[in-house]
């Protein structure tokens, strides 16, 4: 297996080491034993500001399961499958006029009801990933999370039903992409060629990684507990080693797949570095890192892809951000 690059340092990417403390006892340990201790009062508190950021600031959300599949159809839900690709459509290229890599296709009839996504239509994300980028497109010279030159998001509205789509073998004659450094590594695997989603609904909290959750967790705070108020969420470690932010991680646990809901970040938030990073309000599609199946960003990072809620209500995919981080 390769060895995997993380994005680019121009991405502004902060990787912070692991502290230990003079006698050589990690810190994060000592930190979590600490948080932890049975009767906390301040953990109990926390669990109820946490249950109630989940009531009243939750959203519907689709969690993605993968699993292998051998033959994916071109009408069907994949990850790193064949692409839909109706007659007069062809294969999205990226700023230089190479193919781009089809990462994720969704069928939205397969999807559970809900109100986050249209009910029909195939949705797809291209992405650039090849061994001279290193990076999953943020290697590129040309790189922008928002400008869709090295990824592309595609919608169908009628894909699946009123629109045909060319036969597999005529749409792999077409497809050959420069996929030689991708997140998915399948080729190691007898007679798999994708990963076909499973889907299911879920109630989705804001992610602690997210730029605005501090002031969201401090006014809940402060809601539950007037007496006690909070001008920051650091204003609740009082113990040399208390870090009370990785009991709240924990308990609203960002990883994994999904569709819709709240994106998880390894890092910072990267919306903050961009003008009108902030309209990017709603996840879209979220594939984490898995031990268990060759999927894998980096040192076992994330890729997002965010969009304004207006244009999700009105199936508008013309605004996107794209990132992707590890740790």
């Amino acid at each position: 297996r390769r060895r995997r690059r993380g994005p680019p340092r121009a991405s502004a990417l902060v990787v912070l080491p692991v502290r230990r403390a003079a006698w050589g006892i990690d810190e994060g340990a000592a930190m979590t034993r600490s948080a932890r201790q049975a009767g906390d009062p301040a953990l109990a508190r926390i669990e109820r500001v946490v249950s109630r950021i989940r009531e009243v600031y939750g959203r519907k959300a689709i969690a993605v399961d993968l699993e292998r599949d051998a033959s994916p159809d071109v009408t069907d839900s994949s990850v790193f499958g064949p692409p839909f690709l109706p007659d007069g459509e062809e294969i999205p290229r990226d700023w230089r006029g190479e193919q781009l890599t089809l990462l994720a296709q969704v069928n939205l009839t397969q999807l559970p009801a809900n109100s986050v996504f249209p009910p029909a239509g195939i949705l797809q994300v291209w992405l650039e990933y090849t061994e001279d980028d290193g990076a999953y497109g943020m290697g590129d010279p040309d790189f922008s999370p928002t400008a869709q030159k090295i990824f592309r998001v595609r919608f169908f509205p009628d894909g699946g039903t009123s629109l045909a789509s060319r036969p597999r073998a005529e749409v792999e004659a077409l497809y050959h992409p420069d996929c030689s450094q991708p997140p998915i590594e399948i080729d190691h695997w007898d007679d798999v060629t994708a990963l076909r989603p499973g889907f299911r609904i879920i109630h989705d909290a804001p992610s602690p990684a997210g730029y605005d959750f501090e002031p969201l967790f401090v006014r809940t705070w402060n809601t539950c507990f007037p007496d006690e108020p909070l001008a920051r969420a650091a204003d609740l470690n009082v113990m040399p080693y208390d870090d009370y932010m990785r009991d709240i991680r924990g308990m609203l646990d960002a990883s994994g797949h999904r569709l819709g809901g709240y994106p998880g970040f390894t890092q910072q938030d990267p919306r903050l570095r961009e003008d009108g990073g902030t309209d990017f309000d709603q996840l879209l599609l979220q594939l984490g890192s898995i031990a268990d199946a060759p999927l894998c960003w980096g040192d076992c990072g994330v890729g997002v892809f965010l969009i304004p809620s207006e244009n999700l209500s009105r199936a508008d995919f013309s605004r996107v951000f794209y990132t992707w981080d590890c740790g």
